[in-house]
């Protein structure tokens, strides 16, 4: 956690205000908190009763007096240059948001350069389903604007009542917003560790969480008359693999009844019948099969990859990146 505040105390960004939100912590991080703010004019402390990641963040959205938001996980941290660039960034190109790619870190040393981003502006306009596809990340590699956020009464969801908070904050966000500035330059450093919250698989079927997200994102978009099939396709596809991915070594039976469930949502044919991926390498040519077996309904053997690819993320001696 200190590594992540000083990253933050660090920015060239000049006057930053530094909200560490104490979720009722048990360790040291209280004590450590309070040090900083006594340290620091421009951090301010909340403690509060353990309420979870989602409440957390929207206990420092209530007392955020910035004109731009921002958020990071305190295991994580950031480059010294990210609040600086991306928000020139959004100032040069008159967008609502700036996002960047992340770099993964382990405790081994080893560091991987995700490349999802490249430097553009986005439009719901020019490229829907690269602009929507980018509300299907975390909220700690971005800038947003604070009034858009205020004005419109956008916070955090409890995760037992929509599975992607992350997902359904950005997707609502992207509704009011009209342009996005993507950076290529990995600003984030992203921590993987086994204890780490997105990484606690508790083997939890969150399927039918998943399938009522997606007939939330379908009403919220068409009541802001925002209309995305195509994306909402992706994101069917999106939401089936993370419910795999919950799953802590997943038995085919298991992701079998998953797939039935999402075939039954209104996008499901369609995005395994789209084209296929772009992406090259072996994730592109994994992708591929995998669309292949459930466009022929092949689902013991798309659960068989599947929880063979699940068996690699969950080990300690994997190498390979694809599967992280």
């Amino acid at each position: 956690m200190e590594e992540c505040v000083n990253s933050l105390l660090s920015q060239t960004y000049p006057d930053t205000q530094i909200i560490l939100v104490d979720d009722g912590s048990t360790d040291k991080c209280p004590q450590i908190c309070d040090r900083f703010s006594e340290e620091y004019s421009n951090i301010k402390v909340i403690h509060q009763e353990n309420a979870g990641l989602p409440f957390a963040r929207n206990a420092g959205l209530a007392v955020a007096e910035g004109q731009y938001i921002s958020f990071i996980d305190s295991d994580d941290a950031i480059l010294q240059q990210m609040y600086s660039v991306l928000i020139d960034r959004m100032e040069k190109d008159g967008s609502d948001m700036a996002v960047c790619n992340f770099q993964l870190f382990n405790k081994t040393g080893t560091v991987t350069v995700s490349q999802r981003y490249k430097d553009g502006v986005l439009s719901p306009g020019s490229d829907t389903v690269s602009y929507y596809e980018a509300a299907l990340d975390s909220c700690c590699n971005r800038v947003y604007k604070a009034d858009i956020i205020k004005k419109n009464g956008l916070l955090f969801e409890d995760k037992r009542k929509v599975a992607q908070e992350d997902f359904w904050f950005n997707l609502r966000y992207f509704c009011y917003a009209f342009k996005v500035s993507s950076v290529g330059k990995p600003f984030y450093k992203y921590r993987q560790r086994a204890s780490s919250i997105t990484k606690g698989h508790t083997d939890n079927d969150i399927s039918d969480r998943c399938c009522h997200f997606i007939d939330l994102a379908q009403k919220y978009m068409a009541n802001t008359q925002r209309s995305a099939v195509c994306f909402l396709e992706r994101m069917t596809l999106n939401l089936l693999f993370s419910c795999v991915n919950n799953l802590n070594f997943p038995t085919v039976k298991q992701i079998k009844n998953i797939v039935v469930k999402f075939e039954k949502t209104p996008y499901f044919k369609a995005s395994v019948l789209k084209a296929k991926t772009d992406e090259g390498g072996i994730r592109g040519y994994y992708d591929n099969f995998l669309r292949f077996t459930l466009r022929c309904r092949l689902y013991s053997l798309f659960a068989l990859l599947e929880r063979i690819r699940v068996k690699r993320l969950n080990s300690n001696k994997r190498s390979e990146d694809y599967f992280a």
